[in-house]
């Protein structure tokens, strides 16, 4: 009887507190070409989380509604938010919105995706060295 109201309990918590950030998007930096994930990490009940870019909405929850095809929702991270073939006109900010049907709710976290790649550069990345030959 205790466990089942221990348990009755924290999931009134969790409605009531709706989401929070298990990892909250960061910064990140690529190369023209690559594949780069942003992350967003949410616990609790997120309702639905968005990620836009200059206005324009790009994914709500698993679904894309952009046209681009080179971005995707991995199924198996379901608020992370992934581009392929990345190229100089991704460079930019990136917002994770988390939302649900509690008041203030809404959460967001504005990341900055850099592009790196221009012919003959060189970058040092996590202490390796890459060399960009166009």
């Amino acid at each position: 009887m205790v466990m089942r109201l221990l348990l009755i309990f924290l999931t009134i918590v969790e409605i009531v507190t709706g989401a929070s950030w298990e990892q909250k998007p960061t910064d990140v930096s690529a190369l023209i070409g690559s594949t780069v994930t942003l992350r967003c990490k949410v616990v609790g009940d997120p309702g639905f989380v968005t990620w836009n870019t200059n206005g324009n909405t790009l994914a709500v929850g698993t679904s894309i509604v952009s046209s681009d095809t080179r971005i995707t929702v991995p199924l198996a991270s379901k608020f992370n938010f992934q581009i392929t073939n990345v190229q100089k006109g991704d460079d930019g900010d990136y917002t994770c919105n988390v939302q649900n049907i509690q008041p203030d709710s809404q959460k967001a976290v504005t990341v900055h995706l850099t592009i790196l790649g221009n012919s003959g550069s060189t970058y040092i990345l996590s202490g390796s060295t890459v060399f960009l030959h166009y």
